[in-house]
């Protein structure tokens, strides 16, 4: 699926973290290419996909000399979602560039779906032609043994799409507007990815970055 030209921005910075193999050595204990990291400045052991997502649109920002009119930088799911929820558009439609929050237990005070108590951040990087899936780069998730910054394929089976809400930073800068061809593709382009099944999950493992522990 196509992607405006900042939402290609925010996928260069989370692919960035995930061509750099951070995997967890120890429970929320992150390494990227061997050293220890700290997404936002999170204290290490913390729950970190928040901060991730965080991280990554900081790096955005910086990186290009751009600010948002409103705060959007929390390590936590609930204060992201918000901080998002009066300043920028939130639906039930993944796009490639956006931040999806699945909205679960602590995340909207409503009943957990399943009777769990979830919530989650997360960036999309794909989406299929009629939105029923969504391929993300994530920090603090895993599959197939590895935990760390992976990009893997959503919803599992355990959630639907409207389970999640995307928050749409992709389309903010109305300079950036412009939809061009995802670089990041994995619904249309997957000849660089791996497609392999954990449990209810296809995760997407990058074969030129196989997971290394040093």
């Amino acid at each position: 699926m196509k992607i405006t030209k900042f939402g290609n921005e925010i996928l260069r910075s989370a692919k960035y973290y995930l061509d750099l193999n951070c995997i967890e050595k120890g429970k929320n204990v992150v390494y990227c290419a061997g050293n220890p990291t700290k997404f936002n400045n999170i204290v290490i052991g913390s729950a970190y996909c928040a901060a991730f997502v965080s991280q990554v649109i900081k790096d955005t920002l910086n990186k290009l000399n751009r600010k948002l009119h409103f705060v959007f930088n929390s390590n936590s799911v609930l204060e992201l979602y918000n901080q998002a929820k009066n300043n920028l558009r939130i639906d039930k439609k993944p796009r490639p560039g956006s931040v999806g929050i699945i909205r679960t237990g602590i995340t909207t005070n409503k009943k957990a779906v399943n009777g769990d108590n979830h919530s989650h951040a997360l960036i999309v990087r794909d989406v299929n032609d009629d939105f029923t899936k969504f391929s993300t780069i994530e920090g603090n998730t895993s599959s197939n043994g590895v935990e760390g910054v992976l990009s893997i394929q959503r919803p599992s089976s355990k959630y639907s799409v409207n389970d999640y809400s995307f928050i749409h930073i992709e389309d903010y800068f109305d300079d950036m507007k412009e939809l061009i061809n995802n670089p990041y593709s994995t619904f249309e382009n997957n000849n660089d990815i791996n497609i392999y099944k954990n449990r209810d999950i296809i995760a997407f493992n990058i074969i030129r970055n196989e997971y290394r522990w040093n």
